[in-house]
């Protein structure tokens, strides 16, 4: 929850940063959603993967969903053009993935 919400305040940066004229603004709530959905279909898949003895491995295709899942909400959901809605959910992944890395530096400290 913690590294949504860190990353979601980062998305909400760069979207202000990038924001065009939509008659529809991001917010924050939108925005964690675009970094919740895909952190929740990665861990139920690594639960799957973990029950079906599975390599850990195959749950890095995981982080597509971060590409997915956005671009889906804003180009279905919210009726944003292709473009703008790959614009806005490029950041995604890159924002989740910054916000992960203090998590995996801590972790990997802890085990050393």
């Amino acid at each position: 929850m913690i590294q949504a919400a860190i990353a979601s305040v980062l998305l909400i940066c760069v979207y202000k940063f990038i924001k065009t004229n939509n008659e529809y603004e991001i917010d924050w709530w939108m925005a964690f959603v675009f970094v919740l959905v895909p952190v929740l279909l990665m861990f139920l898949i690594s639960i799957g993967l973990g029950v079906l003895e599975l390599p850990q491995e195959y749950a890095l295709l995981g982080y597509l969903f971060y590409l997915i899942v956005p671009f889906s909400i804003l180009k279905f959901g919210l009726d944003f053009n292709a473009t703008t809605a790959m614009k806005f959910s490029i950041w995604v992944p890159v924002a989740a993935v910054i916000a992960e890395i203090p998590f995996v530096i801590l972790m990997g400290v802890g085990n050393a």
